[in-house]
């Protein structure tokens, strides 16, 4: 269900690019995506200040405009 919520509410970081360019070699490469989107989304909860944390959500675009799930981390705790 988190990962669902990440998914659905993640959104662009305020002054930063949604869109990059992938990198030219890996994984990014082999997939051969054309873009890649960076969203965030942040964890609050009000009891737990410990539970308070930024995931980063990364997305390749292909060619044909499929977004692929690449990659979900723990940015920082806030």
């Amino acid at each position: 269900m988190n990962l669902e919520t990440v998914i659905r509410k993640a959104v662009p970081k305020e002054g930063q690019q949604v869109y990059v360019l992938p990198k030219e070699n890996g994984n990014q490469k082999a997939y051969k995506y054309v873009k890649m989107a960076v969203l965030y989304y942040e964890f609050k909860d009000a009891q737990n200040w410990y539970m308070n944390f930024t995931v980063k959500l990364i997305l390749g675009i292909k060619s044909d405009g499929r977004h692929i799930q690449y990659s979900v981390n723990k940015a920082d705790i806030t």
